[in-house]
């Protein structure tokens, strides 16, 4: 029997920001918008889906980024910003540059190096992100 489907965005905002969400459960972890694929949907639709439930934006799928830890990752380019959306009153959405987001999930932390800000599970999914944004791979012009 294949276990649960997840899959996730990495939602970039036409200047280049990444947009990230607070964790429900420990609010001090940043990560990316994610979530369990329903019956019927593809990964593609529950990534979307999960990305404006969490995060409260919108936009076009411009990447696929590929399996990480069980998830399918996807590039979404941000074309709508809510002001409201499902999840707002248990989750904080933070927008960062793509140099910021690095230098956090790479070097700082909460208590110093060693305590990254991002679960380990997802630096390989900030880091492809943002490695295909600087050199290009994507067309990722507003």
């Amino acid at each position: 029997m294949r276990g649960r489907s997840l899959a996730g965005c990495v939602p970039i905002l036409p200047d280049n920001r990444l947009c990230l969400i607070t964790s429900r459960h420990s609010p001090e972890d940043l990560l990316f918008p994610k979530g369990s694929v329903k019956h019927g949907e593809t990964d593609v639709d529950a990534a979307k889906r999960e990305t404006q439930e969490e995060a409260g934006v919108e936009g076009r799928i411009v990447g696929d980024l590929g399996l990480f830890e069980g998830v399918h990752w996807f590039i979404l380019r941000v074309d709508k910003i809510h002001d409201w959306w499902p999840e707002m009153q248990e989750r904080a959405r933070l927008f960062v540059g793509t140099l910021t987001c690095l230098v956090f999930f790479t070097f700082c932390g909460v208590d110093g190096p060693d305590e990254a800000l991002m679960r380990d599970d997802l630096k390989p999914v900030a880091h492809s992100a943002i490695s295909q944004l600087i050199h290009g791979m994507f067309n990722l012009a507003p």
